[in-house]
């Protein structure tokens, strides 16, 4: 892979770029507040869509660090399928939140030496989280904890004087400590705040997440909430200067 990327440096930075593109869509959870208040269970779902950009470095084997830097047109340029679910049930003060994220990326590219690069992306986000609520007159607030894992893949398939088809994958899981609240103001507007922290060089070596959000509650069925969210991390494998090894320092906020 090296080899191949090294003829063109400006053509290894685009290929970095589409390969962590996906993190600017990543939502991991779209904060949704409980909007039932008299039923000992209590239900969310909540589509969503996070319009980001993603900024940092990155390394792939020995190439690198790169520079990382992505708006929201890049990546709606080259998405071919995204689907995104966040659920919660709560019952009493104990709680199950999950999520899901799946967006799938794909471009043609020529390169300086007329090289056909067929790239595509493909990026799976499961969080599984327990919660304990503690409910105020004017609001709520929700302790959590559990886990957030990462599968990345990308397939290079390069069509020059040779054809050599190139694929990458990492996966990780990062556990995560967190809190939320929620103040519902008598006219039923919403401010919220969410802040988690992770990875303890389990996964990531340190990752933390911040979303501040305000909505309206139209009804005990349904509230619309807009949200602005920062997430870092810092995840490395591999030994640094080999092929194998992979490292992100980058940040995601939209």
């Amino acid at each position: 892979m090296r080899s191949i990327l090294s003829k063109n440096t400006l053509m290894k930075k685009r290929l970095l770029l589409f390969s962590l593109a996906m993190l600017a869509l990543t939502g991991y959870g779209q904060d949704t507040m409980d909007v039932t208040t008299d039923s000992d269970w209590e239900f969310v779902i909540a589509p969503y869509m996070l319009f980001g950009n993603v900024s940092g470095d990155a390394t792939v084997g020995a190439q690198g660090p790169l520079e990382v830097d992505a708006n929201f047109g890049d990546i709606m340029e080259n998405l071919q399928f995204a689907f995104m679910l966040h659920g919660e049930v709560n019952k009493g003060k104990w709680g199950l939140i999950a999520d899901y994220f799946y967006l799938k990326l794909g471009s043609d590219i020529t390169t300086l030496q007329d090289e056909v690069i067929g790239a595509e992306f493909r990026q799976t986000i499961v969080e599984v989280l327990g919660s304990y609520r503690i409910k105020k007159s004017w609001g709520q607030y929700d302790l959590y904890a559990g886990i957030r894992t990462w599968s990345l893949a990308l397939d290079l398939d390069i069509q020059g004087e040779q054809i050599n088809a190139i694929s990458a994958n990492q996966n990780w899981v990062d556990p995560i400590l967190g809190a939320r609240v929620f103040y519902i103001s008598p006219k039923n507007i919403v401010l919220g705040m969410r802040g988690d922290i992770g990875g303890f060089g389990l996964g990531s070596d340190f990752t933390f997440n911040v979303q501040p959000s305000i909505g309206y509650q139209f009804s005990e069925l349904f509230t619309l909430m807009l949200q602005y969210k920062y997430l870092y991390s810092d995840y490395k494998n591999g030994t640094r200067g080999t092929p194998d090894y992979f490292a992100l320092n980058a940040a995601t906020h939209g």
